[in-house]
């Protein structure tokens, strides 16, 4: 990522360990917050501030990648005994952010690949 400073640095620290500790959450059994309707929207709304503010051109195709299998990882990990439904949690919750900050940089590439 780009070199983060002030607010972009916050946003990206509060976005990845929020996604770490609402999947937490989840995997423990605290549904009333890691459930709640508001959460993958929060996490969507600060991926794409993050993908907006941090992502330069030339880190585009190392953040779709990162995205893509952090994406397709998610599923994965709830077939692991005792601690998977766990990490599978905060997978999902990382994947929702990971998601949202790559929508920015694929969109500039199509953006410039179009025209």
């Amino acid at each position: 990522m780009a070199k983060q400073t002030g607010f972009s640095a916050w946003l990206y620290m509060i976005g990845f360990f929020g996604a770490i500790l609402l999947g937490l959450l989840e995997g423990m059994g605290v549904d009333a917050l890691a459930n709640a309707t508001w959460v993958p929207w929060l996490l969507v709304v600060v991926g794409v501030m993050i993908g907006l503010y941090n992502v330069t051109t030339s880190e585009t195709t190392g953040v779709l990648l990162a995205a893509l299998v952090l994406g397709a990882a998610s599923g994965i990990l709830a077939l692991l005994p005792v601690v998977g439904t766990a990490l599978d949690a905060i997978m999902v919750k990382i994947s929702f952010l990971s998601l949202a900050v790559a929508v920015p940089p694929a969109l500039k590439e199509l953006w410039k690949k179009l025209s």
